[in-house]
């Protein structure tokens, strides 16, 4: 796929997990993030991981979702449904997080373009700084444009289908919570970027009673590390400004 941005973008936009707690918000979130995509070729893959809630069908039906219900994490969605063979006829993939909230300013045709000026094979759009997050080099940097970094945290990601389809073949079924895989990416040659210039807020943290009956993080974050004979994690740092 040549990078050119006059290109007609067709986008596959996933959210690899939707649920309780805090559902009526997520809800929320994903209709204002799906209200920017309006003018844009976009597909909706929202997976559900409890049937113990429903997604209202007003909401559904304004968007034209594509609903799946099973159990699972983010890794378990990306592994089984999104393929490369399943995304083949997209341009680009966007992948975000339940709780990601785009902020106002965001234009998708204005961040495609700086991701293939760039020649970027990720793209995240910043954290605004009252977001849930470890990681510092995720936040807004008001005094840039752009920045290149080693490390990208899983949010919202922007990549082009043939670079979604590098990315796919470090997803694991053993590792459904894709821990250390956002360190890792830059190791295996992937070029990270974060357009400061728009945002996302983070809204809650992964952590409390609901994980208690799932996946241990840490066995995954192992098995990437034995696979990948990774010895040490590397401090996140900005390798460039653009």
């Amino acid at each position: 796929m040549e990078r050119n941005t006059l290109i007609k973008y067709k986008i596959l936009y996933v959210v690899p997990g939707i649920g309780p707690p805090n559902f009526c918000q997520k809800v929320k979130i994903l209709e204002n993030n799906l209200n920017y995509f309006r003018d844009v070729d976009c597909d909706t893959h929202v997976f559900k991981f409890s049937d113990a809630v429903e997604i209202p069908q007003h909401v559904v039906n304004q968007f034209n979702l594509n609903v799946v219900t099973e159990k699972g994490v983010v890794g378990d969605f990306l592994k089984k449904h999104i393929t490369p063979e399943f995304t083949k006829n997209y341009t680009h993939v966007i992948i975000s997080l339940d709780d990601a909230e785009i902020q106002k300013g965001f234009c998708v045709r204005d961040a495609l373009n700086f991701y293939n000026e760039n020649n970027l094979d990720i793209l995240s759009l910043s954290y605004t700084h009252d977001s849930k997050t470890p990681w510092k080099i995720m936040l807004n940097n008001h005094n840039s444009n752009g920045r290149i970094t080693s490390f990208l945290e899983l949010m919202f990601y922007v990549m082009d289908s043939n670079q979604y389809k590098k990315y796919y073949e470090y997803l694991f079924f053993e590792n459904p919570w894709m821990w250390g895989l956002d360190f890792l990416l830059h190791h295996k040659g992937f070029k990270l970027g974060i357009i400061d210039r728009m945002s996302i807020k983070h809204y809650f943290g992964g952590t409390g009673n609901y994980l208690s009956n799932l996946p241990d993080p840490f066995d995954g974050f192992n098995f990437l590390k034995e696979k990948f004979n990774i010895d040490k994690i590397y401090k996140p740092v900005i390798l460039e400004y653009i």
